[in-house]
């Protein structure tokens, strides 16, 4: 009976749960040195750095969210234990079909596109006895079927007055440190599209020479 899977509930309670998290934990003086967010959790990290108002953050949320339902049905994620070239690879035949949506580590990948296009590398890698896994949502993220959503999320985020971060804040649109007030409606509509950089947002990370790390989500 849960909700979770409608990503106009997820989404905005993701935002709201890490932005509760994170201020509960800064009452008891636990602040970071540094912020990184994946995917969604980057409406909460732009809100922890001061990229964003609490407002504002929230408009992101019900936003992105809302607009992304409408490709609700279309196509799902599957988690694969495979290197982001390799994994480019798999995806090369398929058009613009499926995509990599996210590299989040040297062996782990996510992609996204349509599912029987997934079903069909799921059990080439099932095969050769390889980690798959299909993600429960029902929305292809961070694929080429966001492309049709980039007109209304510009329009619906074109108030947007983004501020520079009082704290160092890492993108995983980019892969590195954001210094400007850089979160449009421009850069959520990115943000929705283009493969979640992760892994090397981490890395950027590390090279800063930053070793602790606090994940805040709903797990």
């Amino acid at each position: 009976s849960s909700s979770m899977a409608d990503t106009r509930v997820a989404q905005p309670a993701n935002v709201l749960l890490q932005i509760a998290l994170t201020e509960w934990l800064a009452e008891r003086g636990v602040t970071p040195a540094a912020i990184v967010g994946h995917s969604v959790g980057e409406i909460s990290a732009a809100y922890a750095a001061g990229m964003l108002s609490r407002d504002e953050a929230m408009t992101v949320a019900f936003h992105r969210s809302q607009i992304q339902s409408r490709t609700a049905g279309q196509g799902t994620m599957l988690a694969i234990g495979s290197h982001a070239d390799e994994a480019e690879t798999l995806v090369n035949g398929f058009s613009h079909d499926v995509a990599v949506a996210a590299v989040n580590a040297p062996e782990s990948v996510t992609l996204a596109g349509r599912r029987e296009l997934l079903q069909q590398i799921a059990a080439r890698l099932e095969a050769e006895e390889r980690f798959n896994r299909f993600l429960n949502v029902e929305i292809a993220y961070h694929s080429p079927q966001m492309e049709a959503l980039r007109p209304a999320i510009l329009e619906a985020l074109a108030d947007l007055e983004p501020n520079t971060p009082r704290i160092p804040l890492y993108s995983t649109v980019t892969g590195g440190r954001i210094d400007r007030p850089s979160h449009d409606a421009e850069y959520w509509y990115a943000n929705v599209r283009q493969t979640v950089r992760f892994m090397e947002a981490m890395n950027a990370l590390l090279a800063d020479g930053h070793r602790h790390f606090l994940e805040i989500g709903p797990h």
